[in-house]
């Protein structure tokens, strides 16, 4: 019979093992929800096939989006998706550019319909003036928002 001690030393190769197959179906189990093939084991190779799913969806969403409102003049993403560092958990930031909006910043988002996203998303609405304002100010917004957003709408041929 072999000693406990040995079990020790590997139970945490075990633990990580068991982990990586748990991750693979999750990740599998996503790809499937999505109505594409699952197969592989690299979890890190079956996550990169996420985002052309995600970006489909944002660009019909931000085309939909900006003929229910004429006020919208473009839309883009920021963060983990468009840096491209983005994980299982992570959330689309949205930033919507409009020429004037009525009502405090934190209910401007209100309008616009982000129901049945492939991911949670969080949505930034700014006036022109605004975004003008923080993009000349010498803040880490301003450098972040002019780095990372990845501007969708208006695409080729339609109007911002």
């Amino acid at each position: 019979m072999r000693p406990l001690r040995s079990w020790r030393c590997t139970s945490s190769r075990f633990g990580c093992g068991f982990a990586l197959v748990e991750a693979e179906k999750a990740v599998n189990a996503l790809l499937l929800a999505f109505g594409q093939e699952a197969w592989g084991h690299v979890v890190a190779r079956l996550l990169k096939e996420l985002p052309s799913e995600v970006k489909e969806d944002l660009v019909a969403w931000a085309s939909r989006t900006a003929r229910l409102h004429p006020e919208v003049v473009r839309i883009g993403y920021r963060g983990s998706y468009a840096r491209g560092d983005w994980g299982v958990g992570s959330d689309l930031d949205l930033v919507v550019v409009v020429r004037q909006a009525p009502g405090p910043f934190h209910r401007r988002g209100l309008p616009f319909d982000l129901g049945a996203r492939p991911v949670p998303a969080d949505l930034l609405v700014y006036t022109e003036e605004e975004y003008g304002r923080i993009l000349a100010s010498d803040t880490r917004m301003a450098e972040t928002l002019e780095r990372e957003t990845e501007w969708i709408w208006p695409g080729r041929g339609e109007r911002g």
